[in-house]
Order: C-alpha cells, then structure tokens, then sequence
C-alpha cells in the first residue's frame, strides 16, 4: 500500500523564515496561442515536505543523487504518537517503551499532532516547532537500522 505523506505545494505554505518557497511561471499558454501550457517551476530544495540527504548536514556524506533508490522506499514503517506542541524535545525515555517496534521498522514517523498548527499558526509553526533531543537522535543511530525518520513539523 502506497500511503501520502506530503502536503500540496503552495507558495504560501509554512517555511523557514528568510528563505524562499515556490513559485510556478508560466512558459508557453495555449490561450496565447501556444499549443500547449509549461511552466517554469523554482522550489527550494528545503522548502514543503522533502528529503534532508545526509550531505545536507556533513560535505563528507553522500549526495541525495548518490543514494541508492531503496532509500526512499520504507518496507516497514512505524508510526508513534507522541504528542508535543511548541519548543518541546522528544526524549529518549519517550522512545524507549517501543524499542521491540523500533527494532523491525526501517522508517520511523513521528506524529506529534504538531502539524494541526500548520495553517492555524503558520509562523510560529515554522520556528517554535518541537524536536527530537541531541540524546533521542543519538539512541535512535545508536541502537535501530532506520532509513529515515519523518516528523510532523518543519525541521
């Protein structure tokens, strides 16, 4: 089963404050006699829903184009519940108590309900938004073969 994780993109969704979102320019329209409509699309690589490859943090780590596809492809994802709202860390103690379901999982999403935010208070979501602490991201590498973590907030 496929299953959505994205939002549509907008211009005038969520985003880090200073850097720019999208924008889709129209090229060729058929209403101006073209025989057919293109647009120009600009996105940010760090704008809406999308993939931080590991050369995002370190330019000693692999490049997005350099990962095998089957990174991108999750064969047991984990959902966990853990409810947190502006500025608060996930902890290793919150991790913990699913350690037998974190084991068998190859992509872990995080539902803090966070993301109910995301058009209610769409500046505060993009900079108070909760996070995992230095110590949970530390147990996660630590201790499980995830491919990714996914998260319902903006970084």
């Amino acid at each position: 089963m496929l299953v959505r994780l994205s939002y549509i993109l907008d211009k005038n969704g969520p985003h880090w404050p200073g850097a720019p979102t999208c924008d889709a320019k129209p090229l060729n329209r058929i209403s101006e006699g073209s025989a057919y409509n293109t647009f120009e699309v600009v996105l940010m690589n760090h704008y809406g829903t999308h993939f931080d490859a590991p050369r995002h943090y370190s330019d000693k780590m692999p490049k997005i184009t350099e990962l095998p596809l089957d990174t991108f492809v999750s064969y047991r994802p984990l959902m966990l519940d853990i409810p947190k709202s502006f500025n608060e860390f996930i902890t290793p103690e919150e991790l913990m108590p699913h350690r037998d379901l974190l084991e068998n999982a190859d992509m872990l999403l995080l539902h803090t309900g966070f993301s109910k935010l995301r058009d209610v208070e769409p500046e505060r979501f993009a900079v108070e938004n909760p996070s995992l602490s230095a110590a949970a991201c530390k147990y996660l590498m630590d201790n499980f073969r995830l491919k990714s973590v996914a998260m319902d907030w903006i970084s």
